[in-house]
């Protein structure tokens, strides 16, 4: 609670004001993030990577890892 006053008065001096505060204990227990992370996953908004550089991890889909996703692919056709 110190840290989120303390960020607080900072954002009042910035004239910075929110018009909701979530607290990641918040989002947790309320299944937020669940609910969130599964409809990333339904709508292709992130992938599961299998190797490469980021394997293992789920990814965003942005025109960027669209485009890396297509260069590696084409790099592994090129080499088979």
């Amino acid at each position: 609670m110190r840290i989120v006053k303390a960020h607080l008065a900072t954002m009042e001096r910035i004239n910075v004001r929110y018009d909701l505060l979530p607290r990641e204990s918040e989002i947790l227990h309320l299944h937020f993030w669940e609910k969130a992370y599964q409809l990333l996953k339904e709508r292709g908004a992130i992938y599961y990577v299998d190797e490469g550089k980021n394997r293992g991890c789920w990814v965003m889909n942005t025109a960027n890892s669209q485009s890396e996703a297509t260069r590696e692919e084409a790099e592994k056709t090129r080499r088979s």
